[in-house]
Parts: C-alpha cells; sequence; structure tokens
C-alpha cells in the first residue's frame, strides 16, 4: 500500500513538471519575448527621437553661427561706409569753414537719413533670421508630433497584443493546472479512503472473532463451574484466573490493535499532508501560483501608465513649453525693438567724436572675436549635459523594475555610514549588535551589524545574516562563520555564499543579496520587491517614504539615531548606548577638504557623469567625515567614500570606474603606483621577485574524484621543486567548475578565506570540491580566463594547472581560444594540463610508459628530476583538443591524470613544471582596474615571446633544436638522437 501511494505521488510529481515544461515554460518565455519587445520598441523609438533633436540642434547651431558670421560682415560693411561718409563730410566742412547754416542743416539731414537706413538694414536682416528659425522650428514641431503618434501607436498596439497573448496562455494554463490538481486529489483521496475501509474491515472483523471466542469460552467455563463446582474449586479458581489473564491478553492485543490503526491512519494522514505541501512548495507548482497574479498585471500596468500620464502632466507641460517658446521668442522680438527705439547716434565731428548704437542679442566687446552668450538662453542649450539626461530617462534592462514595487538596497560605508532602502542617509556607529533588516511577515531573513563593544573607538567587527535557519557571519579579515569557519563556496537550500575577487556574497532566490568588499569596507543590502513595506531595522521600512525610516522596533518615530539604534538592540546586554559617529562641518571649506570637493564637486571630477543621477551631496558629506576619523590616511581615506558612490551608479546603471588615484598596486620593493602607470623591472637591478602564484583548476565531475585527492601533495611537492630552485614565498589559489548548484559555472575556492595561500593549506580548499556526475558545463575557457585574470603579484612567475577529464571545446565556451591566447601570452602564463588519456607510441616494440609531453619532448618513467624530457616527440600522439594545443603554446605541458597515483609522477611533472615557470629578467608591469575595483598588476615580457610549436624531425634528422626559457630569456639546446639524454641533463645542470 506504501508503495502504490509513494507511486502514485511520484506520477503527480512527473505530470506536474511534464505540464510545466510543455505549457508554463514555454508561456512564460513567450511574455519575457513579448515584453522584450516592447523594451525594444521603446528604446529604438527613443533612440530616433534624440537623433533627430540632435540634427535640429546642429542646424540651429549653424544658423546662429551663419547669421553672427552676416552680422560681423554687415556691421563692418556699416562701419566702413560711415567712415567714409565721415570723411567726406569732414573733408566739405574743411573747405566750407565759411558757409551759412543752411548748409550745416543739409548735412545734418543726410546723417539722419544714413543712420535711418542703417537701422533699416539691420531690421531687414532680423527680420530674415527670425523667418528662418521659425521656419525650422515648426518643421521640427510637427515631425516630433508625428514621431509622438507614431511610437505612441505602436506602443499601445504592441501592449495590446501582449496583453491579449498573457491572458488567453493565462485562462490555457490555469484550466490544465486545476484539473491537474483536482484529479491528483481526487487520486489521493480516493487511496486514502480505501485504505482506511480497509483497516477499518479488519479491525471489526477481528474484534467480532474475539468476543465470539471469549463469549464461546465463558459459556463452557460457566457450564463446567456449575458441574464441578464443589470437587473442582482449587482448579476453578486456577482457571478463572487463567481465564483473567487470557481476557487481559485479548484487550492488550486489541488496544495494540486499536492504537495500530490509529497510527496508520495518523502516518496515512501526515503523509497526505506532506506530500501536498511538497506538491504546493514545487518550483512548478510556485510559478503557476505565480502566474495567478499575472491576470492582474494588465490591468495594473495600465492604471500605472494612466497615472504616470495624469501624475507627469505630459499633455500640459507640452503645451506649456511650446507657449513658453513662443512668449520667449516674443519677449526678445520686444525688447530688440524697445532697444532700438530707446538708442540713439552722437554725431560731434568737430570734438571728434560720433557714436553709432547697434542692440545685439548678445554681449560683444569686440568685432574681431566671437560673441559671449554667457547668461542667455543659448548658453543653457549648449551646456546642457547629454550624458545626464541619457541616464536619467534610459529605461532599465531589468524587466522585474517594470512594474512596481521595485527591488531596492540598503548600504553600509565604513563605520559610520548608512543609507536606508528609500535612501535616507545618517551617521551612526555605536558598541552593541543592532537589527539592519529583517523579514517582520514572513521572517525569511535578518541582517545585524555587530561592533566591538571592548574599545573606544567604532569599530566594525562583523556582519551576520541569518537565513533559513543558519547564522553566516562575514568578518572584516574576509572569513565567513557557519557555527565554525567555513571555505566557499557553500549553499544550502535557497542560500549561496561565493568570494568573486574582494566581495562575499550571500544570495537567496527569495529575493535578498548581500554583497561585501571588505578591503573598500562596504557592504549593500539588496531586497526584491517583494518585501516592499515588509522590513525594519536601521536601513528603514521600504515603502518609499523616507521620513518614517527612523521607525523604531516598536512603531514610532525616532527622534534621533539614538533611540533608534537603542530600539533595534540585540544580542547580550548592550553597556553604551551613545552614538560614536564622528561628524565634521568645520572643514567643509578648509584645504583639508580638497580632495572630497575635488570629487563630489568640481564639474572636471571623475565621478561627474553620474552627478545627474545619483546626489554626490550625501557621499561629500561621507568623504568629510572619515577625513576627521583618520587624518593618518589623508590621502587615501577619500577613496572609500568614492567606492560607495561608484558603487551606487553601477546599480543604478551608470558604468563607472574609480578615480586613478584610488587605484594602486604594489612593487615588489613594496612602494606603491598608480592606475595606468607602468614601472620597468630588471634582474640587472635586483628588482625581480623570486616567487611564483600557481592556480590550480579543478573541474568537479565524478571522474576527477580520484585525483583530485591527490592534487595537496602534488602542490606540496611543486612547492618543494620551486624552493629547491631558488624561488621561495610562492602561493597557490584553487578555482573549480563543472560540478552541479555553485559549483556549476568557474568559482573561487577559498584557502582558509584567502584566494592565494601556502601551498601547506591547499588541502582546505581542496576539501571544499564537490563532484557530480550530472552536470552539463563543459567550459574551461572560461575557467582558464578566470585564473588568468587571478591578482598575480607584480614581476612573479605565473602557471595556470588545469586538472580534467573531459573534452575541452571552443563551442563550449563563451570564451574564444584568440582572446585566451592573447591573455596567456601578454601575462607570460604558462598553462599545464592533467587530463584522461593514456598516450600512445609507435616507435619500437620495447614498451615505453609515457607520463606526458610538452611541444618539443616527451617525459617517460625514466626522466625523473629531468626538465628536458626524451628525444622522440614525434613518435608520440596525444590528446589533440584546443586546451592542449594551448598549453604547448605557451611552453606548457600535458600529462596523463591517471598516473597521478604513481610515486614518480610528482618527481617527472614537478620538475618540467617549475622549469618553464621562472620570473622573465625583464618586465613592463601596469597597474589596472579589476571589477570590484581595486589595482591588479598586468606583467609583460619586454620583449615579445615567439609561439611555441612542436618540432617535426623525419627519420634521416639527426638533431633536434629545442626551445626553453632561462635567466636572459628563451635559449637553444642541440640535442643529437646518439646521445644519452640523461648525460645532457648532468651537463646541463652543472
Amino acid at each position: 500500500m506504501k508503495t502504490e501511494l509513494k507511486q502514485k505521488w511520484e506520477d503527480v510529481k512527473t505530470r506536474s513538471q511534464e505540464l510545466y515544461e510543455e505549457e508554463i515554460r514555454p508561456i512564460v518565455e513567450e511574455i519575457k519575448e513579448a515584453m522584450e519587445d516592447v523594451a525594444d520598441l521603446a528604446e529604438k523609438d527613443w533612440e530616433d527621437i534624440k537623433e533627430y533633436w540632435t540634427e535640429v540642434y546642429e542646424e540651429l547651431r549653424a544658423s546662429w553661427e551663419e547669421y553672427a558670421k552676416i552680422m560681423e560682415e554687415k556691421l563692418e560693411q556699416i562701419q566702413a561706409a560711415t567712415m567714409e561718409k565721415y570723411q567726406e563730410i569732414r573733408k566739405r566742412m574743411e573747405e566750407m569753414k565759411d558757409s551759412s547754416m543752411a548748409k550745416i542743416q543739409e548735412y545734418r539731414v543726410k546723417m539722419e537719413e544714413l543712420r535711418k537706413e542703417a537701422m533699416e538694414k539691420m531690421m531687414e536682416m532680423w527680420n530674415e533670421y527670425r523667418t528662418k528659425f521659425m521656419a525650422k522650428y515648426e518643421e521640427a514641431k510637427v515631425k516630433l508630433s508625428q514621431m509622438y503618434e507614431e511610437y505612441k501607436e505602436k506602443l499601445i498596439k504592441k501592449w495590446e497584443e501582449t496583453k491579449a497573448i498573457a491572458e488567453q496562455k493565462w485562462e490555457e494554463t490555469r484550466a490544465k493546472a486545476i484539473e491537474m490538481y483536482n484529479k491528483a486529489r481526487e487520486e489521493a483521496m480516493q487511496r486514502y479512503n480505501e485504505m482506511r475501509t480497509r483497516a477499518e474491515e479488519k479491525y471489526n472483523e477481528l474484534r467480532q472473532k474475539t468476543e465470539k471466542i471469549y463469549e464461546e469460552i465463558k459459556e463452557k467455563i460457566e457450564r463446567i463451574i456449575e458441574e464441578y463446582k464443589e470437587e473442582y474449586r482449587p482448579q476453578y479458581e486456577e482457571l478463572k484466573a487463567k481465564i483473567e489473564r487470557i481476557r487481559r491478553e485479548i484487550m492488550i492485543r486489541y488496544e495494540e490493535i486499536k492504537r495500530q490503526y490509529e497510527e496508520i491512519r495518523d502516518d496515512l494522514k501526515t503523509r497526505y499532508n506532506v506530500k501536498y505541501m511538497e506538491i504546493m512548495s514545487m518550483e512548478e507548482v510556485q510559478e503557476i501560483m505565480e502566474l495567478l497574479k499575472l491576470r492582474e498585471v494588465p490591468q495594473i500596468v495600465f492604471e500605472e501608465a494612466k497615472w504616470a500620464w495624469n501624475y507627469w502632466e505630459v499633455e500640459r507641460n507640452a503645451k506649456e513649453m511650446y507657449n513658453n517658446t513662443i512668449r520667449s521668442g516674443k519677449e526678445m522680438i520686444t525688447k530688440m525693438r524697445d532697444d532700438l527705439k530707446n538708442k540713439y547716434v552722437i554725431f560731434d565731428p568737430e570734438n571728434g567724436n560720433i557714436f553709432l548704437t547697434i542692440p545685439l542679442p548678445v554681449q560683444i566687446h569686440s568685432f574681431a572675436a566671437m560673441p559671449n552668450i554667457e547668461g542667455t538662453r543659448l548658453n543653457t542649450l549648449i551646456n546642457m549635459d547629454v550624458v545626464d539626461m541619457f541616464y536619467r530617462y534610459k529605461p532599465t534592462t531589468d524587466i522585474r523594475n517594470w512594474i512596481p514595487p521595485f527591488k531596492s538596497h540598503a548600504v553600509i560605508a565604513g563605520s559610520q555610514h548608512y543609507m536606508t532602502f528609500d535612501k535616507k542617509f545618517f551617521e551612526f556607529a555605536g558598541a552593541c549588535s543592532y537589527v539592519v533588516a529583517r523579514d517582520f511577515i514572513d521572517d525569511n531573513f535578518t541582517v545585524v551589524v555587530n561592533y566591538e563593544r571592548d574599545t573606544n573607538e567604532p569599530v566594525q567587527k562583523s556582519l551576520t545574516v541569518i537565513t533559513q535557519g543558519k547564522e553566516i557571519e562575514i568578518k572584516e579579515d574576509s572569513s565567513v562563520f557557519i557555527e565554525v569557519e567555513v571555505e566557499l563556496p557553500i549553499e544550502y537550500m535557497n542560500t549561496t555564499i561565493v568570494r568573486e575577487g574582494d566581495i562575499i556574497k550571500v544570495h537567496n532566490t527569495k529575493g535578498l543579496t548581500v554583497a561585501c568588499n571588505l578591503k573598500r569596507d562596504l557592504c549593500t543590502v539588496e531586497v526584491s520587491g517583494w518585501y516592499f513595506d515588509k522590513t525594519g531595522g536601521l536601513a528603514g521600512t521600504y515603502n518609499n517614504e523616507p521620513s518614517d525610516d527612523f521607525t523604531t522596533s516598536d512603531n514610532r518615530i525616532a527622534d534621533n539615531t539614538e533611540d533608534l539604534a537603542r530600539s533595534w538592540e540585540v544580542g547580550r546586554q548592550c553597556r553604551n548606548h551613545m552614538n560614536r559617529a564622528t561628524e565634521c562641518d568645520n572643514i567643509s571649506r578648509s584645504p583639508r577638504a580638497e580632495p572630497c570637493n575635488q570629487l563630489f564637486q568640481d564639474s572636471t571630477s571623475p565621478l561627474r557623469k553620474c552627478f545627474g543621477l545619483v546626489d554626490p551631496k550625501p557621499y561629500r558629506t561621507m568623504c568629510m567625515n572619515d577625513l576627521c576619523n583618520d587624518e593618518k590616511n589623508a590621502d587615501s581615506i577619500h577613496c572609500n567614500a568614492a567606492a560607495a558612490y561608484v558603487t551606487e551608479c553601477k546599480m543604478n546603471g551608470v558604468e563607472m570606474h574609480m578615480p586613478t588615484k584610488c587605484v594602486s598596486c604594489k612593487k615588489p620593493d613594496g612602494d606603491r603606483y598608480y592606475k595606468h602607470e607602468n614601472v620597468k623591472l630588471t634582474s640587472a637591478k635586483n628588482e625581480i621577485p623570486r616567487s611564483a602564484d600557481i592556480v590550480v583548476i579543478v573541474e568537479e565531475k565524478k571522474c576527477n574524484e580520484e585525483a583530485a585527492k591527490l592534487m595537496p601533495d602534488l602542490v606540496k611537492k611543486i612547492d618543494a621543486e620551486f624552493k629547491a630552485n631558488g624561488i621561495e614565498d610562492n602561493r597557490f589559489g584553487l578555482i573549480g567548475f563543472g560540478g552541479e548548484g555553485v559549483h556549476s559555472t568557474e568559482h573561487t575556492h577559498t584557502i582558509e578565506s584567502r584566494i592565494f595561500h601556502k601551498a601547506r593549506k591547499f588541502l582546505l580548499g581542496a576539501d571544499g570540491l564537490a563532484f557530480s556526475k550530472s552536470s552539463d558545463n563543459n567550459d574551461t575557457f572560461s575557467a582558464i580566463r578566470k585564473a588568468a585574470n587571478y591578482p598575480f603579484r607584480t614581476g612573479v612567475a605565473k602557471s595556470i594547472i588545469v586538472l580534467t577529464c573531459t573534452e575541452c571545446k571552443e563551442s563550449e565556451s563563451k570564451v574564444s581560444y584568440d582572446e585566451l591566447f592573447k591573455t596567456m601570452t601578454d601575462q607570460d602564463i604558462t598553462l599545464h594540463i592533467l587530463t584522461d588519456y593514456e598516450f600512445k607510441i609507435n616507435k619500437s616494440k620495447k614498451s615505453i610508459e609515457v607520463y606526458g609531453l610538452d611541444a618539443k619532448a616527451v617525459f617517460t618513467k625514466k626522466d625523473i628530476d629531468n626538465p628536458y624530457g626524451s628525444n622522440f616527440r614525434e613518435f608520440v600522439s596525444g590528446p589533440e583538443n584546443q586546451c592542449t594545443r594551448l598549453a604547448q603554446q605557451t611552453n606548457g605541458t600535458v600529462f596523463d591524470a591517471n598516473r597521478m597515483s604513481e610515486k614518480t609522477f610528482s618527481n617527472i611533472f614537478s620538475p618540467r613544471m617549475v622549469y618553464s615557470s621562472k620570473p622573465q629578467s625583464c618586465q613592463i608591469c601596469e597597474c589596472v582596474e579589476n571589477e570590484q575595483g581595486m589595482g591588479q598588476s598586468i606583467c609583460r615580457p619586454c620583449e615579445e615571446m615567439n609561439v611555441i610549436k612542436p618540432v617535426k624531425i623525419g627519420k634521416a634528422s639527426k638533431e633536434v633544436k629545442y626551445g626553453y626559457p632561462g635567466e636572459e630569456g628563451f635559449k637553444s639546446v642541440i640535442i643529437n638522437k646518439n646521445d644519452k639524454f640523461d648525460g645532457l641533463f648532468k651537463n646541463k645542470k652543472q
């Protein structure tokens, strides 16, 4: 019966999954594609409108320049004509000094006519320009109106199509889902009733038989007692006692049967409820329930769009803009006309004074220079920031943020800077633990900030995330604790914890993401729209109302941050409730605040392009407060505020980079150099560090499980070989890929909470590898690219070791071979492949065990401690794929991973690997900014390295030429086939 019930539930689950894959998923994809089409349409039309207005602006600007040029030419002509007339009049007046007053009056009349003629020409020029400008304006207005109507019609049409498809698909899916649910429920209830009826029948049957036997025995005993009462009294009493014992045993059996029946009934009921909850908690059923909500989406979108149209008063604003433009034009013309009426000409040639006043729409101090447009409307138009407009009105690409409530995030920057979900900023630093955010409806998560209790200075100790029954504590030294210290990545239920560079990220699929950049002392808490108006804590209530963000735990509005924080204290009793945050208003105008002003105030700031979208004022306040708190690091402390601002801009869709002086890299001697700066390192000046950084990549599939267990010992052997060659202070990192869940895509495995660590600690990271049989991810190239972008130290030797058991194909990767090859060769990174492959030899009948090969040589069992290998490479065929090709072209190797269990393997592989992993004697290093906004050194050899290709040797050839890296670059070794290779190796070591 149990098996039948289990089978029934499996059938229900299978049919639910089939319904989801065949019916629901295609519908969701269609709706998603339709919404993307709407977004693409809106984006395309916005680009058309932007392009058109750009053209109109350029035409208007060209017209103005043409008008200014014409005005300048005309004014020069008028000036020349005026001076000519003036010279003529002056000459005649010299000749006619004794003439009568009538002549003088005649010349005054001529001068007045000259003035009127000049004024008429000016008005004619102005009217001509005004006609052209108004024609261009009317043309632009008509075209914009047409484009708006077309865009509106397309958007409405597309929306109606999407709405119809969503409603139709919803009804179809809803009907099928309800039908399957009712059918499954009926079958389960029918089976349950059948089992219950059967159990009751068995119970009644057993009870009847027991009662019948009991009555028969009782009747016989009573008859015997009556017949032999006096003679068999002792026997009677004994028999009576036996009967009583039998009765008690029967009743005990009866109660046991009854209890078993009730247990069966309760068990069936419990299993039914459990299966019902399993079905309801299935991802497919949850998506069906989510689809139930889609019925309301079209009406919600329509109402929101209608509300936005009315709220923003689109129609009224458009009309107002048109009327303002007309009114401004009329005011300008009227002002010019009044100026022309009020101005006059002073003509006093006797004293050598002639003044001609010509009003212009702009300030002009010389005819030899362009007019000054400062303070005019034209200046506003020219200085309009297109970047600000683009990011302010650019639609989001996240479809989940098209319909409110939208996702939001809070920020904890440094030890005292807070930004709530509703973008309210305040300063606070305590000495206890405080709730930052908590889901008070479903209790899905709680985020707590912990301060040091026993210090006089405000020090943030850690951040605790409580979700799905576990407490995750992220400490300032990058360590993560879940009861005990753990290595990343970790996945349990719906929660994952990963390390991405310097960022530790906790993500829950129920809508919570906590990310901490511990190098920048910055943590963000992001929640989905599901938690709208459900949260409380220092991060506020998340309801788009900053005014109530100081709501306390007892639901009142606090007057200050101390009262707010005290209400959200958690953990053991707090002795100090004072706000220890430092606020500095007295340095805002002092020279000390100059770094903050340059970043968050100046128009030349590297953060300028985000000023129109994210207000820089609160971040300037953060910056100045940090300067007061940490005067020792005044040269760099402002970078933490810059990092907070850059992060906020990125979360709002603006691609930003850190200021140059906030991104630095460490030289081998301990000094710093900054972003975009280059340094040259040479061995002649003893600047090259004798160290190596090695990244191990493990494909987390079952076929690699046994070989991966041997990697920690191999790493120790490699480290010992490096030290034997004078290369000390070596570090090892670990990357995994190809598993399930969080282990699928390329990811970092921490080693004692670090990305790089000593060889003896490698086992701590390797213990976190999780091997799977069913993963479909075979993207080895992406894992190699992640390793190539690891934070290598400046000037050290760099190597990558890949342990893989599947074929490497470029077609299965989002990274191209050419891109990866250029990255590896530019940075002089050597690649070594350990793969599941048995090498084959076609040279002689003698059996030779081949462990591996490179582009020039083969490594056999005889090549222990021999980095040069044996000289019959042309007779060995190795695995042909793009990873092995890349390994050989970077002067790396390909070895058989099946032989890792042999004792001689490490003595063959390690010398060869170390041999090609020595620092170049001359390097040029550049400091660049990585994805987390931190500095990272990228070093390349001073001279371009030649691509290594396998040497093809014919049968008649007696010599083979090999290339290998030495202290001064690549050298060549001539090997005679008749010589023994062991002797050559000994000579080389001498």
